[in-house]
């Protein structure tokens, strides 16, 4: 059963790794006599009734944990034979695994946990290969097997054990007590990762099934156990894979499908202030990732940021979602990152070329229908983002810069295909569906004032768009609106309730074929605006012809992660799959 316990913060990327410590486990110091280069696993022990098996499983974790002290290799072979002692205890005729001895059911897990830090530390456990152990016959290999993963075996770059941890975000934390050991699975790609992060963490769980020894055996490779197919060490997906057999029986798996995300906003975190602020100095251009790799017949979600702000904003929201097995079986999780300094326009350009490349390359034969089904969810400035995904630009946009055709501009090409890309466009011919939370579409007080006034004179835009606005107003005098004279508007310039632009985006034509739902902040009234979420006011959030409308009461940044916003979105959800399974909008 999947369960819900918020905790506090997550320190960094290394405390995931921390195992949880067997109760009752005293520390063992190192003997200076013990033989440590000529240790290995014996490869016969005398067995008898199933508490000889957890004294022989307890004496190797004894052994290993000694030898990890030590920082010898050793350490490995003998947590591998408490995991095999402890798994004949557990899998004995006599004890069910509900009623299983408790101190065997520990000793299994934390021996393998510690067997997987060790085994990479001591380069004998590739997640990508296998699992090296060493006998007194020889090194005895245990292949690796994978389980309902759109993940690849070569993804497997890093195995982090998951114990306890804290987090601020997500909030909530969702996990599943059975078999095996929780792990987050680092995935590192240098260059160019197509859609997926350079490091990319994802949730899995591992399940040793050993070769075990027996009172006639004479090495690892005899099995006894009924049901088993052989030794391996098995990696399940977390979010697809709830049961597991042993033993000719079905079992919950163990599962902490919320670590990924903790680890994942403990750095971004760290992202500097410059990043959303300094276009010409940003390390994070705008790109579209998958949280997963691309899975046929599931609908993209796609989330879409807003001002000042970055993906980690929707840990709440997506591992919540994500806990819903319904909602985990239909959809896809996307995400859209921009430097939100650049221009609202520009970030709406690269969305609309990037959802075109991204279902191109894992579709280019056009046979999945639900990629022609996106959903987009934008928060704030992300839902002007989305809301530029589904429209048609005419000439709404360009007749309100210049006072004259684009093409009889004085400016080299380039030039004029970055102004038609950002000025011209139809709608996308993939998205179905967008949900607006707290989406300014009548623009904020808060861009007039000192502080919007502040944070658009500390953009700074970058040298090569300065370079090409000062040329470009040069060499076409009286051509160019006043908003445009001095600079090219950055975003926060477009949120002026003022804003020409902004005008000419509420009076775009909306796809007839796209749904709109929003969800609206309430409760911190404005002087000269009424109700709002304290940035924007519910005047500028609604938005006619939407399908649904949901009040929460919350403060702006908070309005996405509220449990009324979560119903929502599950209840959106809900309509977007029933209209796909009848066929509307196709």
């Amino acid at each position: 059963m999947v369960g819900h316990l918020a905790i506090p913060k997550l320190a960094g990327w290394l405390l995931v790794a921390v195992v949880a410590e067997v109760l009752g486990q005293q520390s063992v110091t190192l003997e200076p006599s013990l033989p440590l280069a000529t240790l290995t696993v014996p490869l016969e022990s005398g067995v008898g009734s199933p508490p000889s098996y957890l004294a022989q499983a307890q004496a190797a974790y004894t052994q290993a944990q000694t030898l990890e002290q030590a920082d010898h290799p050793g350490s490995v072979d003998y947590y591998y034979a408490a995991v095999s002692d402890s798994w004949l205890a557990l899998n004995s005729a006599a004890m069910a695994l509900q009623t299983a001895d408790a101190q065997a059911w520990a000793v299994y897990h934390d021996s393998l946990a510690r067997l997987i830090l060790q085994g990479q530390r001591h380069g004998r456990l590739d997640p990508r290969r296998g699992l090296t152990i060493n006998t007194a016959s020889g090194p005895f290999e245990i292949p690796t097997r994978y389980f309902g993963f759109s993940w690849k075996p070569e993804d497997f770059h890093q195995l982090l054990v998951v114990g306890e941890y804290r987090t601020k975000r997500p909030r909530h934390v969702y996990r599943r007590p059975g078999l095996g050991a929780p792990l987050v699975v680092v995935r590192y790609q240098s260059g160019d990762g197509g859609f997926l992060r350079e490091q990319h963490p994802f949730a899995a769980t591992a399940v040793l099934r050993p070769a075990v020894r027996t009172a006639t055996a004479t090495d690892f490779r005899s099995v006894s156990i009924p049901g088993d197919t052989g030794p391996s060490l098995d990696f399940y997906d977390s979010l697809t894979n709830h049961r597991v057999p042993l033993a000719g029986r079905q079992v919950d798996l163990a599962a902490d499908i919320t670590a990924p995300f903790a680890l994942a906003t403990s750095q971004a975190d760290q992202i500097k202030f410059s990043d959303l602020l300094l276009p010409g100095s940003s390390t994070n251009p705008a790109q579209l990732f998958f949280i997963e790799p691309y899975r046929a017949g599931k609908i993209p979600v796609v989330f879409v940021h807003g001002l000042l702000s970055e993906p980690s904003t929707w840990a709440d929201p997506v591992n919540d979602l994500r806990a819903v097995p319904q909602v985990v079986e239909r959809f896809q999780f996307w995400e859209f990152r921009y430097p939100t300094a650049d221009s609202l326009l520009s970030a709406a350009a690269t969305l609309r070329e990037q959802l075109q490349q991204a279902i191109g390359t894992v579709d280019p034969w056009g046979t999945d229908p639900a990629l022609r089904q996106v959903m987009l969810v934008g928060h704030s400035m992300g839902g002007l983002v989305s809301k530029l995904q589904v429209t048609s630009s005419g000439s709404a946009i360009w007749s309100r810069v210049a006072n004259r055709p684009l093409e009889t501009l004085v400016a080299d090409e380039a030039v004029k295909a970055r102004l038609r890309r950002d000025t011209f466009f139809d709608p996308s011919p993939f998205v179905r569906r967008v949900v607006f939370v707290g989406t300014p579409h009548g623009g904020s007080s808060i861009a007039s004032n000192c502080i919007g006034r502040l944070a658009s004179w500390y953009i700074a835009p970058a040298p090569e768009m300065t370079r090409v606005h000062q040329v470009l107003i040069q060499s076409n005098p009286n051509t160019f609106s006043a908003d445009i004279m001095e600079r090219f508007p950055s975003s926060v310039d477009l949120l002026q309730p003022t804003s020409p632009l902004l005008a000419a985006l509420q009076q775009m034509p909306v796809n007839p074929q796209v749904r709109l739902h929003s969800i609206i902040g309430r409760g911190y009234p404005m002087l000269s605006a009424g109700d709002s979420d304290g940035v924007v006011p519910v005047s500028s959030a609604r938005h006619p012809g939407v399908q649904t409308e949901t009040w929460v009461w919350a403060w702006h940044t908070e309005i996405h992660r509220q449990p009324e916003s979560l119903q929502a979105m599950l209840s959106i959800l809900g309509l977007h799959y029933a209209d796909y399974q009848a066929g509307v909008g196709q």
